[in-house]
Parts: C-alpha cells; structure tokens; sequence
C-alpha cells in the first residue's frame, strides 16, 4: 500500500484527541503519537510487504470484519468520525494485516493445527529453508530447538514453513526467500548438487538401524529422540543429504509430539492442583 497524503491529514485530528482524551502525567503524548506516526508512515512507504495475490483477498475481508467490530466500540467510534479518517483507518487495518502475514511464524503442532505469531524472537531467528532450528508455539511459550550443529559465529535460521527436504513444500512464504537453497545462481546450484550425493555405506547401515528402532515398541520416545540425535550429531559431515534430510524431518516431528504431551501433562497437573 502507497502512501497517501490524505492518510496524513486524517491522521492528526486523532492524534490531537488521543492526547486530550489520554493523556497522563506530563508525557507529551501528542508528540510522541506524532513521531510515532511518522515512523510508520515512513515505514509502510518503504517496506511494504511483498505482493501475496493468493490471499489478498481474504486479508481484505479481514480487514473489513476488523473494521466493523472496531466501529462498533463507542471509543473507538467517537475518534474516528470522518470519511478520511474511516478511509485510512480501513487502509490501516489492511496494511497491518499484509504486514503480520509476512512477518508471522507459523509452526504445525502434534494435532495438525497451524499457529502464527508475531514475536521479538523472529528478529533474532530469521528463516531459512535450510534450518537450524525448529521453533515451537504452545501453551504461550515459544521453544526453539537445534536440529543440528552450528558453527561458532554462524547465524541461526528456523523455518518459518517451507523446507528444503520436502519435495513440493506445502508452505510458501509471503516474501522471496534468499537462502542458499533458494540461491538461483552458482552458489545455491553447488549447494543443491551435494543433495543427490550417494550416501556412504557406513551411514546407511545406521540409517537402517535408527528405522529399526523407530518400530520397536519398547523404545519410548525419550530413546527414539537419542537415537535420531546421534545419528544427526555422527553424520552432521554429510550434510546435506536427502536421507539425512529426511532423518531431521523425523527428528523435528518427534519433537512436536513430545513438546505436546509435556505441554498437556502439565496442563492437566494444573488442572488437578486447582481443583484440589
């Protein structure tokens, strides 16, 4: 969404009732709301997020159900009064959801379900479709976990959907992905070569093992995790490999399922102390 010269001149009437009406202390807050705005105004002129034709629609009716309801509340109702300020009140919303979808995380849990956030921890831990890291959403709590080992000074990257071991990846992201797999050029074409490497043997009699081990029905998750760890920790010079890619998948799920079950294990202990 481009800046709009209107947008600006419907904006400061609010800002001067929002002071008014606010206020507290001796926090010149009209001030501060304008500088606040114009950062954001110089924000959204600059980088505005990638085009995402799919679901532009659907952030459209969004915005439009954010809209209605938000009218609806006498507080909000009473400053936004206007055709210009309800106009880019309308643009605001849509222009915030645009930008939350392309800065959300997401992560499937052990049930299927998809859940996005908007954290600090996605400054820190950007994506990759080569990941480091695996991040979890559950209970309020946000868990990233290594995958594999990284090197002293290397940045840590998580996926925020897409990875480079699914064949057709089912997640696309909302904005162009600059990893190394995603690399089109001679770098990213070197990198996608060492995929279709021949396992070594010794790892592939391990490969069979750690299948082996996955079947028993006497290994409890604990061990099954141990077991694909090593794997990871011992073959790590491999990497990466499409067997061993698919180990990091059954690793990464594990961890799901087992996150989960710790996640309603301590629900349900919290449940029983309050009842009791």
């Amino acid at each position: 969404m481009a800046h709009r010269k209107n947008d600006r001149s419907a904006i400061w009437p609010l800002a001067c009732i929002y002071s008014q009406r606010f206020n507290a202390g001796k926090v010149d807050r009209e001030a501060t709301l304008q500088e606040f705005l114009k950062s954001v105004t110089e924000t959204i002129r600059t980088q505005n997020p990638a085009a995402d034709p799919e679901n532009d629609h659907f952030f459209k009716i969004l915005a439009c159900g954010y809209y209605v309801m938000y009218l609806k509340n006498p507080a909000v109702n009473s400053i936004i009064r206007t055709e210009p300020q309800r106009r880019f009140f309308l643009r605001s919303l849509l222009q915030y959801i645009r930008i939350g979808f392309s800065m959300a995380s997401y992560c499937i849990d052990a049930q299927g379900c998809a859940i996005g956030t908007l954290t600090p921890i996605d400054s820190l831990i950007n994506h990759s479709c080569d990941p480091h890291a695996a991040t979890f959403i559950c209970s309020g709590t946000i868990k990233v976990v290594l995958l594999r080992p990284v090197r002293r000074g290397e940045q840590i990257f998580t996926s925020y959907g897409p990875v480079w071991w699914e064949e057709e990846p089912s997640n696309k992201t909302p904005f162009t992905c600059r990893c190394v797999y995603c690399d089109r050029g001679p770098a990213g074409r070197r990198w996608r070569a060492l995929i279709d490497r021949d396992f070594p043997l010794g790892a592939v009699d391990d490969l069979q093992k750690l299948h082996d081990i996955a079947l028993r029905m006497d290994f409890n998750s604990a061990a099954k995790l141990n077991a694909l760890k090593q794997f990871i920790k011992k073959h790590a010079r491999h990497y990466p490999e499409r067997n061993f890619g698919t180990v990091l998948d059954s690793y990464r799920m594990l961890l799901v399922a087992m996150n989960r079950t710790d996640v309603e294990a301590l629900e349900r202990a919290r449940a029983w102390a309050e009842d009791n």
